[in-house]
């Protein structure tokens, strides 16, 4: 009866080791997961604002500039590839400074933070300084220079994405 009892005891003590050894682990991994999506927020807001920052410039050439001359349709047409060269050296240089990990998680955690920043500060100034409504703005959208202009933005927000894929695949830097 004391045997059993002795050996139950260490039983209980080697358990309890166990279950602080796995919690500890956790809180680790937990910590960790945290680190990882803070730095994909981080990275996905800055990537949006500087690309939002590129795209208001030339956003500015194209409607003062090339949209005169050549129609809306067009002078979008022109303005896309130079933004979406820009978004990939932007998003890369992003995720490499905050250490962003090349994963599906971490990168389209990222490309979603910069989809959602670009569009609000794309609203912003549509509406505060533009003084579009809403729904002007989004109007917008319907005519065919707005939807290459999505369809750009949506290409902008999965780089992040594309870029981990690339260095995944060749398991070099993208």
């Amino acid at each position: 009866m004391l045997l059993t009892f002795a050996r139950d005891a260490v039983r209980r003590e080697m358990l309890c080791k166990q279950h602080v050894v796995v919690t500890r682990m956790r809180r680790a991994d937990l910590v960790q997961q945290f680190v990882g999506a803070l730095a994909s927020i981080k990275a996905g807001f800055a990537y949006g604002l500087i690309v939002f920052a590129v795209g208001f410039g030339l956003g500015t050439i194209r409607v003062l500039l090339l949209v005169p001359q050549l129609g809306a349709t067009i002078a979008v047409l022109l303005e896309a590839p130079i933004i979406l060269a820009t978004s990939w050296l932007v998003s890369r240089r992003c995720a490499e400074r905050e250490s962003v990990r090349v994963d599906l998680g971490a990168r389209m955690l990222m490309g979603a933070i910069a989809f959602v920043t670009l569009l609000f500060a794309e609203i912003g100034v549509s509406v505060v300084v533009f003084g579009r409504s809403l729904a002007e703005h989004l109007a917008g959208y319907q005519s065919v220079p707005g939807v290459i202009g999505l369809a750009a933005q949506i290409c902008f927000a999965s780089f992040p994405f594309l870029q981990a894929e690339i260095h995944r695949r060749s398991g070099q830097h993208s």
